[in-house]
Order: structure tokens, then sequence, then C-alpha cells
């Protein structure tokens, strides 16, 4: 009698601690699956025979900015709240925008550079030396 209740009890508990190791409502798959709302509205069967529908999302020719939000929201925050109250992902955005599309300097620097390089070579070759 005591050697069965032990066995239920051992194997109860054997249960239990398999599974408690992983909650029942877990899938087999270790990594989550996108949701359909999140994936892109056409398939790549297009793709296949040398149709691309899908937009480049890595393309840096855009000069508007993306806030992933609707235009009327980002016009209000623009237009009607002071900068102070602004909310963070719009000034963020804003200013990595100012950032990315600045023209830079350096170009305008190595040419000064050269010029200056040219004039020094100029006023040497302009020089004359007398007697030997």
């Amino acid at each position: 009698m005591f050697v069965p209740r032990l066995l239920a009890i051992f194997a109860a508990f054997l249960v239990c601690t398999v599974y408690a190791q992983r909650p029942f409502y877990a899938s087999s798959n270790q990594y989550p699956g996108v949701l359909p709302q999140n994936m892109p509205p056409n398939s790549d069967l297009d793709n296949r025979f040398g149709g691309s529908t899908t937009p480049d999302p890595y393309k840096a020719y855009e000069k508007v900015p993306v806030y992933n939000v609707e235009k009327v929201l980002v016009d209000r925050i623009k237009n009607e709240y002071p900068r102070d109250k602004q909310p963070f992902w719009y000034v963020n955005a804003a200013q990595l925008n100012n950032m990315r599309y600045q023209e830079q300097q350096a170009q305008l620097q190595f040419d000064q550079i050269i010029e200056a390089l040219r004039r020094q070579q100029e006023a040497s070759s302009s020089t004359y030396y007398y007697g030997q």
C-alpha cells in the first residue's frame, strides 16, 4: 500500500515538473510568427516573374521625414504644440532628419587646401634666382 502511493506521488511530481518547464500555450516554434496585420500586402509570387511591387525600405533619397503616424497628427504637433511640449518621437525624428540631410563641408575645405597649394606653387615658380 505504501509503494503504490509513493509511486503515484512521484509520478505526479514528475508530471508537474515536466509541465512547469514550459507553459502550455507556448508553441513548439522558438521564434514567434509575424502577425497578419504586419505582413506586407503583396505576395512574392510576382517577384519570381521580374515584377517588384515592394518598395525599397533602405532608400536614402527621401527627404520627407517618415513618422509612421497620420499626417494630420504630425501637422498638429508641428503647428500647435510649443517646442518643449512636442513628443519625443517627433523631436527626435526631426533632429535626425536635419542631421541626415545636411550638406557636407569637407569638399569645400579640400578645395580650399588645393587652391592654397596652387597659389603657393605659382608664387614659388614666379620667383627669380640670380647668379650661380
